[in-house]
């Protein structure tokens, strides 16, 4: 877009790392895939229920949370009940703390078609929940794949379930992806820098005009 370089700032969202924490003792004693976010058209739930039909016949211990609310609930709803998932799929309404489906679970789904830098995302990898997720928009400049999370092709079913099957049945291979997580964002994601960040641009920014 033709600007200058000099003139951008990058704050990353930040997230309060002490707020949004492991909980060992609230995990669940058999898998569960957690899906949380609008029940819209970008997030692709649907997609994220495909993929948990794969998951599904590979691990049938394995349970699904889908939170969320959105005009796509219907629709999600009826498609669960045709292939005779209710057993095996919640669904919970949204809501603005998320830890519990975070802390309770054992992978976090991001089926997304579109992102920015979703909240979810560094608030599951604070809970050191590890995170498979669309590789689009910011979201590979927070996960290396393979290192704190995997990341897969938009619209993959197939890739997506591979890497949370994967996590499912490897406890230490979890365990070490969630703790790479939260390492990742406690570095680079915490909240009080990312104040302090932004508060240095505005500073910058009125230097400037009482130097004009």
């Amino acid at each position: 877009y033709n600007v200058n370089a000099d003139d951008i700032s990058v704050v990353v969202n930040g997230v309060d790392s002490t707020f949004f924490c492991p909980n060992i003792e609230t995990k669940t004693s058999y898998p569960v895939l957690l899906f949380s976010g609008r029940l819209e058209v970008e997030k692709d739930p649907l997609l994220a229920i495909k993929i948990f039909q794969i998951v599904h016949r590979a691990i049938p211990a394995a349970r699904m949370i889908m939170a969320g609310n959105g005009k796509l609930a219907p629709e999600l709803r009826q498609f669960v009940k045709m292939h005779s998932l209710e057993k095996y799929l919640t669904f919970l309404p949204g809501t603005v703390d998320v830890r519990n489906y975070l802390q309770e679970s054992w992978v976090l789904l991001l089926s997304s078609r579109s992102e920015a830098s979703p909240n979810i995302l560094i608030e599951a990898m604070s809970c050191e929940l590890p995170v498979v997720a669309s590789r689009v928009g910011g979201i590979p400049e927070i996960i290396e794949h393979g290192v704190n999370g995997y990341l897969a092709s938009l619209g993959k079913s197939s890739e997506f379930a591979e890497s949370i099957i994967f996590l499912l049945n490897d406890e230490k291979l979890r365990i070490a992806i969630g703790k790479n997580a939260r390492s990742t964002i406690v570095k680079k994601h915490n909240l009080k820098d990312c104040v302090c960040l932004t508060e240095e641009v505005f500073l910058d920014q009125l230097d400037d005009l009482s130097e004009g």
